[in-house]
C-alpha cells in the first residue's frame, strides 16, 4: 500500500509565482524612482557646496587683500596658499588667474570664462544647471554667485 501512495509535489503554484513577480516589480519601480530623486537631490547639494566654496574662496582672498592693503585698488594680486591670485576691486577676478586659483578647482568641475564671469559646471551632473561667478563691477561691490539653468530647484 505504501508503494501506491502518491507523493505530493513540492514547489510554488502559478498564482504564488505571479504574486511574487508583481510585488517585486512594484517594489523595483518604487526604488528606482526614489533613487533618481535622491541622485537629483545629491547633485543640487553638491552644487550648493561648490557655491559655498566659491564664496569662501572669494572672502579669503578679500581678507588677504585687506591685510596686504590692496583691497581698494582696481586690480592687484595676493598670495593664497602659495598661489598668485589676481584680484579686481579686492576680490578674485572671474578667470583662471583669479577665482579658479583661489578655489583650487578639481577635475570634477569644468570652468569656462565668459567676459567678467566664470561658469562652473559639474562633470558628474546630468542636470542643465551650473554656477556663475561674477566679479565685482564697481568699487564697493561684492562678487555675485548664482545658479543658472533649467533644472535648478
Amino acid at each position: 500500500m505504501a508503494a501506491c501512495k502518491r507523493q505530493r509535489q513540492r514547489g510554488f503554484s502559478l498564482l504564488e509565482m505571479m504574486t511574487t513577480v508583481t510585488l517585486t516589480g512594484a517594489l523595483s519601480a518604487t526604488a528606482i524612482a526614489h533613487f533618481e530623486e535622491t541622485r537629483s537631490q545629491a547633485e543640487m547639494i553638491r552644487l550648493d557646496a561648490m557655491a559655498t566654496s566659491l564664496e569662501q574662496a572669494a572672502y579669503q582672498a578679500w581678507m588677504r587683500a585687506v591685510v596686504d592693503g590692496v583691497h581698494r585698488l582696481p586690480e592687484a594680486r595676493v598670495i593664497l596658499q602659495n598661489q598668485n591670485v589676481r584680484l579686481v576691486r579686492g576680490y578674485p577676478s572671474a578667470d583662471r588667474d583669479g577665482i579658479a586659483v583661489a578655489l583650487h578647482v578639481s577635475p570634477q568641475w569644468r570652468i569656462e570664462e565668459e567676459g567678467k564671469s566664470l561658469q562652473v559646471y559639474s562633470t558628474a551632473s546630468s542636470r542643465d544647471c551650473h554656477l556663475v561667478y561674477h566679479q565685482p563691477g564697481h568699487a564697493g561691490d561684492v562678487p555675485v554667485i548664482e545658479k543658472v539653468g533649467n533644472n535648478c530647484e
